[in-house]
């Protein structure tokens, strides 16, 4: 920012201040420095806008900060701004005005307006009256006249003339006060514009300064008078109050304004006077106090030129180095460098007349009740520590100093003594029994329990005991706190209650309330002794850690722990809770640095209450307050934002419903919540609909990441809190839509169902035809075997029947004349009988539909074999039977499986029957190309006639096989000699014979599964 250029924004709306009691130091304070890279540019302007965004103009561009990071803001459009951004002014409609080197610019969060009138000239102040006008002084471009003062209001600008005294002004300050007056500042004087008037006051120290540096800053006071801040230093320049025509200099204890070259000026909501000068660093002046803040306390620059308070009330300071925020906190801190000063705070003890005393390296100090005044007590403490502090029922007040124990009063110290006359040791805990008795803890050597007497100011040792806490029992005797047990002393006898099974956990507080109830505070948690039961409230029961150091009540009852890990308060409705049952998980608030928390554990006494319900913490370096009453507490929902959405790395612009290409698989959401208070402890929580069936709580992070999405039309909903968890419900959305690959639209889905449909009817209409065509196969198969076995019956077994019964009607007429011949022609009928009972059997068995449904052919011919050697009864000369089965079993196709069992069947049937063979044997192959099946037998033959004309006269067996063979598609060829045997071989090929093995693969199309990531 150049010197010459000052912005205000007079009517920033907040909801809340910085508290003006506390000291600057105790603000929370941050700092973004340029030379850390932290900033990008030197500043000109900030502004805070409707939206809650925080403009900030730099040399390198315009830029909106959300607290965390820094986005380069470029217009909608596309198009350029001007090179130089020189003020920024936040409207009360929420827009932002951008004043530049060429002219002036307009954001009303949807679109940028540029007014034509105004370009070619530079805006270097605006500001915006009671009634909303925004006034700003153009300058033209390489001209040295500045003679115009313009408005504008409701998109139109009027400009006036300001006469000649101030026509060569020009005007780098401006302010408006509470009668509607607007004052502008120049290089040699002030102006009061009023009602379209100028009238002009210069003060005699700048009459010869035209074109310097002059008023720089303007600011109204609460009391209505001018303030008006000069870059010079001297008499009746730097900082002047303009009052009735008269400048006088800003006077406070130890400051005097017109020392000061002045830069900015500024007025808080609670009146108190910021000031920025050149290379002083910033004042603060309120109600007669002044305190000064400077680069060796922490700020960006000493030079500040400006400032702005945003709405939730923090002031944010421009300097030449930098930008710094100053916020309140929920935690003030007492620093010992500072106020009050120590070396070291080691005690901090609340009396019962309210006071607070507190006991450091060669400092002892009390606080009155309800004030921040700390009073120094005692002299000759240099190089002495104070180890603890008690007060008796008496009203005698205790003092550990080193090794000794003293009664102070009158600002003395009065040692007591051990019998033999030597000091006492060591004491880091007193106590007063119910009898009156004072007892301490002493680390000696050795480490013991004391007696003290008051009156002859005498102590004894009572008895060696491993403490480092003491407390009165209110029903009599003493609690101790000892390495990992809480032990009770009561008339010589130490009886112990461990409290963790850990070794080591020493104890560090130790609290007895009126009931009884014992309460100590260790690294394993908040022990609570109640009726000798003994819980522990830790980490298992949702504190965020469990080395807890000190703890204290508030006056609501509610419980604040002093923890590694943070400030711990646990409400007085759920540490009841807890205490009826152990096993319950509170759900505590925390304070950590960032409410101003600073942890470090203090050697003794750490934690008090005062008087007036201020609780008090000590952290070695510091003391830390915290007022449950009058916390400060940030009410304001932040405002939360979708920034940007990508899909497949690729930017999209944002728009009511975003549409995304087909195949989109990665889409990047980010948002953010707008509050600068604590940006880092906003947590955040999003949901998207048709996906999430529940909120995503993420904590801090601000990006949502989802991955391999259906298409469709989705709703990004996100949700924050800011700092002290209040919630944002209304949040942000945003709705996105992914259009679908054309095998992914409805068409196509309707017509792939339709096609499936079709297909699906095809192939059933197709199966309903195989199982008709194989049904049909299989009845013409079994019509035309019964027709075959009929005929058979028809022409043999009939045919025999009626021979055999001439044969019985000619025996009965030979018995009468011819007895013997009868008996022989009886036998013969009788042994056709029988060929003809055997016959029968065989055509039933044709006849059998079950015969093969074992799909073993082998199987089945093994038996076929075994049944007739049994057959044939060992009073005949009965042919042996072989099986040999080559190559890998394959189950057969049921048709073919029948059919080839009954050909074989039947050929091993004939050479039982007709070979007179010795030996019959059969042949399985399961080949790749073919199934085969061969019977061969060493009988008689076969007459090549025979086989040349297909069988004998009257005789169906060969015929059938052959007929048999060719429904089936087989190949049936038969080799036979006379008195050399039979071979008979079917061949079926392979593709027809076996059953295919079902193909459990399918063909399908993956799409990956959807899921979704949060990046920080």
């Amino acid at each position: 920012m150049t010197s010459c250029i000052l912005v205000f924004a007079l009517f920033c709306v907040t909801s809340s201040a910085l508290n003006p009691d506390w000291r600057i130091y105790q603000y929370g304070h941050r700092a973004w420095k340029i030379d850390d890279g932290l900033l990008p540019g030197s500043l000109n302007a900030v502004a805070q806008d409707g939206e809650g965004y925080l403009w900030v103009a730099t040399d390198q561009g315009l830029f909106r900060f959300d607290g965390v990071r820094f986005t380069p803001w470029t217009p909608p459009d596309g198009s350029q701004l001007p090179s130089m951004i020189f003020s920024l002014l936040a409207d009360r409609d929420g827009g932002v005005w951008i004043g530049t080197i060429d002219g002036l610019l307009h954001w009303d969060r949807h679109r940028l307006t540029r007014f034509k009138e105004h370009q070619h000239v530079s805006v270097q102040i605006m500001l915006q009256d009671a009634d909303g006008v925004v006034w700003f002084s153009p300058i033209q471009v390489g001209s040295n006249t500045y003679s115009r003062l313009c408005s504008v209001s409701q998109s139109k600008d009027i400009c006036y003339e300001t006469g000649n005294d101030i026509r060569s002004m020009p005007v780098v300050a401006a302010a408006s006060d509470s009668t509607g007056n607007i004052w502008l500042g120049g290089p040699d004087s002030i102006v009061e514009w009023k009602k379209g008037s100028a009238k002009v006051y210069r003060p005699s120290v700048l009459k010869d300064n035209q074109h310097q540096g002059g008023v720089m800053a303007l600011a109204v006071d609460s009391d209505g008078s001018l303030l008006v801040g000069m870059t010079k230093d001297g008499p009746g320049l730097g900082l002047q109050r303009f009052r009735d025509g008269r400048f006088t200099p800003v006077m406070a204890p130890g400051f005097d304004g017109s020392q000061h070259r002045i830069e900015g000026l500024f007025v808080d909501h609670h009146q108190a006077l910021w000031v920025g000068t050149r290379d002083d660093g910033l004042y603060r002046l309120y109600q007669g106090d002044v305190e000064q803040f400077t680069t060796q306390d922490g700020l960006s620059g000493n030079t500040v030129e400006s400032f702005y308070e945003d709405s939730e009330g923090s002031v944010w300071v421009e300097t030449t180095g930098g930008l710094d925020q100053f916020r309140d906190l929920a935690i003030q801190t007492f620093s010992r460098t500072v106020y009050p000063k120590a070396l070291e705070f080691d005690n901090v003890v609340a009396q019962p007349d309210g006071d607070l005393w507190i006991g450091g390296d060669s400092t002892l100090y009390t606080l009155r009740n309800g004030t921040n005044t700390f009073n120094a007590q005692g002299v000759g403490l240099k190089g002495k520590q104070v180890t603890t502090i008690f007060r008796d029922d008496a009203g005698h007040i205790w003092i550990g100093l080193d090794n000794t124990l003293n009664i102070f009063s009158n600002g003395r110290f009065r040692p007591i003594k051990l019998a033999d006359g030597h000091p006492t040791g060591f004491i880091v805990s007193m106590a007063e029994d119910t009898e009156g008795v004072l007892w301490a803890v002493s680390l000696g050597p050795p480490r013991a329990i004391l007696s003290i007497d008051a009156k002859v100011l005498r102590a004894s040792l009572v008895q060696p005991v491993n403490a480092a806490k003491i407390a009165r029992d209110p029903r009599g005797g003493l609690w101790m706190g000892s390495t990992g047990d809480i032990m009770h002393f009561s008339k010589g006898t130490v009886t112990t209650v461990p409290i963790a099974p850990e070794a080591h956990a020493r104890i560090s507080q130790l609290t007895v309330l009126p009931s009884g109830e014992v309460m100590a505070a260790s690294e394993y948690g908040l022990a609570d002794l109640v009726d000798k039961n003994v819980h522990v409230l830790s980490a298992r029961n949702g504190l965020p850690c469990s080395n807890i150091h000190d703890f204290v009540f508030d006056t609501k009852g509610n419980l604040w722990l002093y923890a590694i890990c943070g400030l711990i308060e646990v409400s007085h409705s759920q540490f009841q809770q807890w205490q009826g049952d152990p096993s319950t998980r509170v759900q505590p608030r925390i304070f950590d640095s960032s409410d101003g928390l600073r942890t470090h554990f203090p050697p003794f006494e750490g934690s008090a209450r005062s008087a007036d319900g201020r609780l008090w913490f000590n952290s070695w370096d510091s003391l830390q307050m915290v007022d449950p009453l009058h916390m400060h507490f940030n009410a304001i929902p932040p405002p939360v934002h979708i920034e940007a959405i990508r899909a497949d790395r690729r930017d999209h612009v944002l728009a009511d419903t975003v549409e995304f290409p087909p195949l989109t698989r990665d889409i990047e959401i980010s948002y953010t919540a707008l509050s600068f208070a604590a940006p880092q402890k906003v947590q955040f929580r999003y949901r998207l609909s048709r996906f999430d069936r529940d909120w995503h709580d993420v904590g801090a992070r601000r990006q949502a990441v989802y991955t391999n999405l259906k298409p469709g039309t989705y709703t990004f909903q996100v949700l924050a809190a800011n700092n002290d968890g209040v919630w944002n419900e209304a949040g942000s959305s945003l709705a996105f839509t992914i259009l679908p690959a054309w095998y992914e639209t409805i068409w196509f889905r309707s017509t792939c169902v339709g096609v499936f449909a079709l297909l699906v009817w095809t192939l059933y209409q197709l199966r309903l035809r195989q199982l008709k065509r194989q049904y049909n196969m299989r009845m013409e198969e079994r019509v035309g075997e019964r027709t075959r076995i009929a005929r058979d019956l028809h022409d043999t077994l009939l045919q025999r029947l009626h021979g055999l019964m001439f044969e019985f009607q000619a025996a009965r007429n030979m018995f009468q004349k011819r007895p013997e011949e009868a008996m022989l022609t009886l036998d013969d009928a009788i042994m056709g009988t029988a060929r003809a009972i055997t016959e029968s059997q065989e055509a039933i068995e044709d006849l059998r539909a079950d015969v093969v449904a074992d799909n073993d052919i082998a199987q089945l011919l093994r038996r076929t074999g075994e049944e007739l050697v049994g057959a044939r009864g060992a009073d005949h000369d009965s042919p042996t039977f072989g099986l040999t089965v080559e190559g890998e079993r394959r189950n057969l196709v049921p048709i073919i499986r029948e059919g080839v069992f009954r050909i074989a069947r039947e050929v091993v049937r004939n050479a039982f029957r007709h070979a007179q063979a010795h030996r019959i044997e059969a042949e399985i192959l399961y080949g790749d190309q073919q199934f085969r099946v061969r019977v061969r037998d060493d009988g008689k033959g076969v007459d090549p006639q025979v086989l040349k004309k297909g069988g004998r006269a009257g005789h169906w067996g060969l015929p059938g096989v052959r007929e048999r063979a060719q429904q089936m598609g087989a190949q049936l060829d038969i080799w036979s000699e006379v008195g050399a045997g039979t071979e008979v071989q079917l061949s079926v090929a392979a593709s027809v014979t076996y059953e295919k093995t079902p193909d459990r693969s399918r063909f399908r199309l993956f799409r990956g599964t959807p899921s979704h990531e949060h990046r920080s």
